[in-house]
């Protein structure tokens, strides 16, 4: 052993390894090719840049056409006394709306009052009244088979049954 490495062994306790550092200066040394290696290459891959991330964009909400009030269909109307964003509510959560006519049905106004307050309850009873008059209408203003002449009895001729076999 050389007198440098006895005296490292004993500064240190140990034996002198082949990399050195010297961490005053950001640089390592590789005494064992003898390279001088700085912090920022240590052969380690080089990290990958990310892409930019968008900005986040504003939530643009439909508008009611009759009071062009926008609406937020997850939520109850901010317009709350609004009855065209009432409607426009119903029509748009016809999955909410069958639950709902559901609980009506099972637990009656009570129980859609504890669930979901006056107001929807109100509003939803006017919706539904509305969607029943159409029904209603609609029911008695289109002709029936019997008023376009047919009899609901088909009698082919003796030419059709001829022509048939």
């Amino acid at each position: 052993m050389s007198p440098e490495e006895t005296n490292d062994t004993a500064t240190n306790g140990a034996a002198p390894s082949a990399d050195s550092s010297d961490s005053s200066h950001g640089t390592i040394v590789d005494l064992s090719h003898n390279r001088v290696l700085t912090t920022a290459d240590l052969g380690a891959s080089k990290p990958v840049p990310k892409p930019p991330q968008p900005k986040a964009q504003p939530v643009k909400f439909p508008t009611v056409v009759a009071c062009e009030h926008t609406i937020d269909p997850r939520h109850f109307p901010t317009q709350a006394n609004c009855q065209d964003c009432w409607d426009a509510f119903f029509e748009y959560n016809t999955g909410a709306l069958a639950s709902v006519h559901q609980l009506l049905l099972t637990g009656g106004t009570q129980a859609v009052v504890a669930i979901h307050g006056k107001k929807f309850t109100k509003y939803f009873g006017i919706y539904l009244k509305q969607q029943l008059l159409k029904m209603h209408q609609q029911a008695h203003t289109e002709p029936t088979a019997y008023e376009h002449g047919a009899t609901g009895l088909e009698v082919p001729s003796l030419a059709q049954i001829g022509e048939r076999s």
